[in-house]
């Protein structure tokens, strides 16, 4: 079986957002990647 993870952004809310705030929800994506790569397993 394999999935797809489809992520969505809308520009301007990223565009006003500083680097931090972007970095820490980036910082949320790899947890979730994990959990669908050993689910596959």
């Amino acid at each position: 079986m394999k999935f797809l993870c489809l992520g969505y952004l809308e520009a301007a809310k990223m565009d006003a957002c500083s680097k931090e705030e972007i970095d820490a929800v980036m910082q949320e994506c790899p947890p979730t990647w994990r959990s669908f790569i050993i689910a596959v397993k």
